[in-house]
């Protein structure tokens, strides 16, 4: 089945929050932080295990690092994605933080590259407190061949590559306008059909295992006809 792009623009816009909304329900969100920056919660107060009986009591450890893959000398735990060696996957996103979860818990630490933390959050009950520690200038990751193509020839970076204070002069201006609730609900209605479509269209392509191929194709065009959404 095609999906029209012009018939599934309404979609499209619903699809994100829902879509964010179930990926985060599901425990497939990540946090991504700097190492200078790590939260000192998620780091003195996580979560080290669930009982098996209490599934959704937090059993907090206040002295333990969280757990994760070692992170070797130079390469990291890049060699947990190399191919018929590691564990994990660069294109099997569901699978690897499927393969976390269950070694490790609610909470992983994983240092990717040296010098370079990232924490996996699993567990929705923990979500509010990493949202509540995002510093003032949030660190992710850059679309470093579109920066370094536009800088190259004088060429603003744009908001998504900008970072630190440049990031924030850009953002302070939209903020009143942005994180207006009327503004936002505006949008809800027509979100709601495009996310509504989506969710449809998941259960049509459902097979007898309860799996849907291509998945991931169909949430990129909920992400595109989401974007498009206008009042």
């Amino acid at each position: 089945m095609v999906i029209p792009v012009c018939s599934r623009l309404a979609s499209v816009q619903r699809s994100i929050n829902v879509c964010v909304t179930q990926t985060r329900a599901m425990s497939l969100s990540r946090h991504v932080l700097n190492k200078k920056r790590e939260l000192p919660s998620l780091k003195s107060s996580y979560l080290a295990k669930r009982t098996a009986t209490t599934a959704n009591r937090l059993v907090l450890n206040k002295k333990k690092t969280p757990p994760g893959p070692k992170s070797l000398p130079l390469i990291g735990t890049l060699y947990k994605y190399i191919p018929y060696v590691g564990s994990y996957s660069m294109t099997d996103q569901q699978r690897t933080d499927t393969r976390r979860f269950k070694q490790y818990g609610p909470v992983v630490r994983e240092e990717v590259i040296p010098g370079q933390v990232m924490y996996y959050v699993y567990d929705p009950a923990l979500f509010p407190q990493v949202f509540s520690q995002e510093p003032k200038y949030p660190t992710r990751f850059a679309m470093e061949g579109f920066r370094a193509y536009r800088e190259s020839r004088g060429q603003h970076p744009g908001f998504p590559n900008s970072f630190g204070e440049e990031w924030h002069k850009i953002r302070q201006p939209t903020n009143q306008l942005m994180l207006k609730r009327n503004v936002v609900s505006s949008y809800t209605r027509k979100q709601d059909i495009v996310a509504k479509d989506m969710i449809k269209l998941i259960d049509e392509r459902r097979n007898d295992k309860n799996e849907v191929d291509d998945l991931l194709n169909i949430l990129y065009r909920f992400g595109m006809e989401e974007h498009k959404i206008q009042e």
